[in-house]
């Protein structure tokens, strides 16, 4: 099996979710203070503070800062997260000291085990493109990025659930 480049993981990305809108799903600040147990009026008013329409706009100060702030979004949100999230990670991983490099992987590969997760309540929103996409970030990361993050979990995913839709 091939190793996909950094641009093959990047274009395969943006082909697979260009358009996805975050509608009303749940935004990173809004998740954020969802961990932090704020209140429904603190939640709505933080929603504001995201104000992109569309994930490739994403700030990526944001994705590295909120780095474990994908266990609390619902499916639509982690739809329309995960790819900036995969496309900063594969383009971020050799210098980034941030934690989203590997909590991106563990959120992918917990969708094997059971219980409720946001990749697994977003898996009925994935098109098959998308699955592929996510694949070949996994496929890559764990092979080509073993050095900076972690590969064994990144192989975990690909060989318990997400492996199947590696093209």
């Amino acid at each position: 099996m091939n190793v996909p480049t950094v641009e093959d993981v990047v274009n395969t990305i943006e082909v697979a979710f260009a358009g996805v809108p975050r509608g009303n799903g749940i935004t990173l600040h809004e998740a954020d203070a969802i961990d932090k147990r704020l209140s429904d009026s603190e939640r709505a008013r933080v929603r504001d503070l995201d104000t992109e329409t569309r994930w490739e706009d994403v700030p990526a100060d944001l994705i590295a800062r909120f780095s474990c702030q994908l266990a609390f979004v619902d499916g639509a949100g982690y739809r329309y997260y995960i790819p900036a999230f995969m496309r900063w990670v594969v383009t971020n991983y050799h210098e980034s000291r941030s934690f989203t490099v590997d909590s991106t992987i563990y959120g992918l590969a917990h969708v094997a085990n059971p219980g409720d997760c946001p990749a697994v309540r977003a898996l009925p929103l994935l098109s098959a493109p998308q699955r592929c996409a996510i694949a070949k970030f996994l496929l890559h990361m764990s092979t080509a990025a073993a050095l900076h993050a972690d590969a064994a979990h990144a192989q975990q995913a690909l060989d318990r659930f997400w492996g199947r839709y590696v093209d």
